[in-house]
C-alpha cells in the first residue's frame, strides 16, 4: 500500500512464503487523485532484493527503485482478477535469506505507482542444543548450551507446565 523507506526485518518464517501482490486502478497516482478516468491496471511487475541471513540487507530509495532498468523488474505473463476488479500476481519466496519486495504497477494509461514490503527473513535452521537430550529425566543439574544467531527468549518448563527459568531478550 505504501512505499516503506525504514525496513525493520520484523517478520519471520520457517517456511517458503507465497508472495501476493495486488493492484486497483482507482484514478489515484501514489495516493493523489487525478482527473485521469481508471484505466484499469496494465501490468504489476516485481523486483526482489535478496541477501543471505547474516548479511545487512538496506533498502532503496523510491528514486532508485524508479531508476531501476526495466531488466531488472520481473513481469509475470498472466495477472489474476478478483471479482472486485482487482489484479494479482503471485510467487514465492524460499528460506535461509533475506527480502524486500517491490513492486511496480502501471496502469492502461501509462502511470506507474511503487509500493515495498517490510523486510522479510525467512529462516528454517534449528537452533543447536547441547547437554541435555530429548525424553531424558536428569537428577543433577546440568549445563545447557543453546547455539541461535536471532534466539530471542527461551523458556524452561517441566513436564508438569510448571516454568522453571525465562530469559528475553537475549544478547551475545
Amino acid at each position: 500500500e505504501k512505499f516503506i523507506n525504514k525496513i525493520t526485518f520484523g517478520h519471520f518464517f520457517k517456511e517458503t512464503q507465497q508472495v501476493v501482490i495486488k493492484a486497483k486502478d482507482n484514478g489515484e497516482i501514489d495516493g493523489v487523485q487525478t482527473n485521469v478516468i481508471n484505466s484499469g491496471v496494465e501490468e504489476i511487475a516485481y523486483y526482489v532484493m535478496t541477501d543471505s541471513i547474516d548479511n545487512t540487507l538496506t533498502a532503496l530509495t523510491k528514486e532508485q527503485v524508479e531508476a531501476l532498468s526495466e531488466e531488472s523488474w520481473v513481469v509475470p505473463q498472466e495477472m489474476s482478477e478478483t471479482e472486485q476488479d482487482e489484479y494479482y500476481i503471485t510467487f514465492n519466496v524460499n528460506p535461509e535469506a533475506k527480502y524486500i519486495i517491490y513492486a511496480r504497477i502501471k496502469d492502461k494509461a501509462g502511470n506507474k505507482s511503487y509500493i515495498s514490503s517490510d523486510g522479510l527473513l525467512l529462516e528454517n535452521t534449528a537452533p543447536v542444543i547441547s547437554g541435555v537430550e530429548d525424553d531424558k529425566t536428569y537428577c543433577s543439574s546440568r549445563t545447557v548450551t543453546i547455539e541461535d544467531d536471532r534466539l530471542d527468549s527461551i523458556k524452561v518448563t517441566l513436564s508438569d507446565g510448571s516454568v522453571v527459568s525465562e530469559v528475553i531478550g537475549i544478547t551475545e
